[in-house]
């Protein structure tokens, strides 16, 4: 996640977790937006006020900016949806080298 440029406040890297169960390898990230992040969402209506703290945070906009900012990326989900950041990906590869002998993971 952090690598992919895609970690903010943590809260998304944090909430993963891998785990064996019998047989299994669950792998899991409980945060509840993990999936659109994951998977990239459709085109949808969003408040651009959910956006400023982020807007401010991950993208450094100067504090009389941020409003104009926040507004043009929630006119371009509503127009277009967000691109996957499949993270995912990631994570089974790390599990396939953790695991690396001890299960079947092909």
């Amino acid at each position: 996640i952090t690598d992919m440029g895609i970690d903010d406040t943590g809260a998304l890297r944090l909430s993963g977790d891998i785990k064996e169960e019998g047989e299994f390898i669950i792998i899991e990230y409980t945060a509840p937006y993990a999936k659109h992040v994951n998977d990239g969402t459709n085109p949808h209506p969003i408040d651009p006020n959910v956006l400023l703290a982020w807007v401010e945070r991950k993208l450094s906009v100067p504090s009389k900016d941020v409003q104009k900012v926040a507004k043009r990326i929630a006119n371009k989900i509503r127009k277009f949806g967000t691109e996957p950041k499949p993270f995912m990906d990631n994570a089974i590869a790390v599990a396939k080298e953790k695991y690396k002998g001890k299960i079947d993971l092909t």
